[in-house]
């Protein structure tokens, strides 16, 4: 790299270079330089010439910041008096003269960034009949709380008369009472209402544009199985007639559900759709009609598989989304027989409000079975069965060859692998299943058969 040369009288920001000396003792080109205050220094050269050296220190003071250490200048409350000596940490100090007549010595950052902006004087500023807060006017001051924080009595410029902390009025945290927010509140209401009326009145406008004719119902006119028998009220598409069906029912519809083929059903028209007495649907077997709901459906009496009667919509029964009573079609006959269960009485609800059987089991025993578990076959025995071990009975690749002595919950068997081993086991373990294998793994021959061997052989 090409070295740059040192100009004598070169000029570099405050510094004026005078000439090269000697390098320092980390090998660094130094140079002699005069400041524009006309002090003499040495300076590494690189330092001089990146400008990460710029003057001798001098340019502090004629910093912009040095523009409020003006004596007269005013700054809040202080009036600048003049700058004294730094502090022994080196921060610049000026004396200042507060506006009650108080004089004091501060730091000048603190003078500069509003930090110190009074004597503390202005915390016992009265609080004067007429003074205006924001929204708030001061009617009077009157007396402190038992803190002795000093409280006024303020009107707001809607008319309401509160009581604040004087301290929340000068700081400028209470502005209004909430009239400013409610006001904003009413407006944005008022642009809204102003919507509204634009929307209707555009669509107003659009209904306009279409031939009446289009909006028009005549007497004797049919819609679907209705006809136009009498025109009640209204005009237009708002307009009520009254219609009668081809069963002789007889119902209001407004005109543009007459047009649009809208809610144009009756009574006769469900009953032609597969709905009448006698239908099973699903689960349910039509029994009669039943009128109406205060919503407007239609109801029929239904009964269930397993004998219960209820009131359903119609539409539930077509869509399906009522398919049974809530037995889900689960039905269970006296005498019929689940795996050990035989049921003795009719199905009942228990106190909890599940449907339950009273069935007898092999072994004897009597109890209340739920429905649901007897159907789907969870519930298969009162736990006799699980309890009994009996010769052919399998676990994993044991299986139960001879009874040798006890009685079938508590005595010793022999059982054998499907590699042929033999052991003996108890019956609580054969129970427990705690035995998978002997330890023979499963192989295939040389013909592909499966077959199960011990590694010992």
């Amino acid at each position: 790299m090409k070295k740059i040369e040192v100009i004598p009288g070169e000029t570099f920001n405050h510094w004026t270079i005078i000439k090269e000396i000697e390098k320092n003792c980390h090998g660094h080109r130094v140079v002699q330089c005069r400041c524009q205050c006309g002090e003499i220094k040495n300076i590494v050269f690189t330092r001089v010439r990146t400008g990460r050296s710029t003057s001798c220190g001098c340019r502090i003071k004629t910093h912009k910041t040095c523009e409020f250490v003006i004596p007269g200048k005013k700054v809040n409350h202080w009036t600048v008096i003049e700058e004294v000596e730094r502090n022994p940490t080196g921060r610049r100090r000026v004396r200042c003269r507060c506006q009650c007549g108080t004089i004091q010595v501060l730091a000048f950052n603190s003078l500069r960034t509003e930090k110190a902006q009074s004597c503390g004087c202005t915390r016992l500023l009265k609080a004067e009949k007429g003074d205006v807060y924001g929204g708030w006017t001061i009617i009077e001051e009157i007396e402190r709380n038992r803190h002795g924080q000093r409280f006024v009595r303020c009107l707001c410029r809607c008319g309401e008369v509160n009581d604040f902390l004087f301290s929340n009025l000068r700081n400028g945290r209470a502005k209004t009472c909430g009239c400013y927010r409610r006001e904003r509140k009413i407006l944005a209401a008022k642009k809204d209402e102003k919507k509204v009326e634009q929307q209707n009145h555009e669509k107003v406008e659009e209904r306009k544009q279409v031939p009446s004719s289009e909006w028009m119902v005549k007497i004797a006119d049919e819609f679907n199985h209705w006809t136009v028998v009498k025109h009640v009220s209204g005009s237009g598409e708002e307009a009520l007639f009254l219609c009668e069906c081809r069963c002789e029912t007889k119902k209001r519809f407004y005109g543009k559900d007459l047009i649009n083929r809208v809610n144009l059903s009756c009574i006769c028209q469900q009953k032609e759709s597969g709905l009448a007495s006698g239908v099973k649907i699903h689960h349910w077997t039509v029994r009669q009609e039943k009128g109406w709901d205060s919503r407007g459906y239609q109801l029929l009496e239904c009964k269930c598989v397993c004998g219960e009667v209820k009131n359903v919509r119609a539409t539930h029964l077509r869509n399906g989304t009522m398919k049974s009573c809530g037995c889900r079609g689960l039905v269970a006959k006296v005498g019929e027989q689940f795996n050990r269960w035989t049921v003795m009485d009719e199905v009942r609800k228990n106190p909890k409000g599940v449907r339950c059987v009273r069935c007898r089991c092999q072994c004897g025993t009597v109890q209340e079975v739920p429905l649901d578990e007897l159907c789907t076959g969870k519930s298969q025995s009162c736990g006799c069965y699980r309890s009994d071990v009996k010769v052919g009975d399998q676990f994993y690749r044991w299986t139960v060859v001879e009874h040798l002595s006890g009685s079938q919950t508590e005595g010793l068997f022999w059982c054998q692998c499907l590699c042929g081993t033999k052991k003996k086991f108890d019956a609580s373990d054969i129970i427990d299943k705690a035995s998978m294998s002997c330890g023979c793994r499963k192989r295939r021959n040389s013909q592909g058969e499966i077959v199960y061997i011990r590694e010992m052989d």
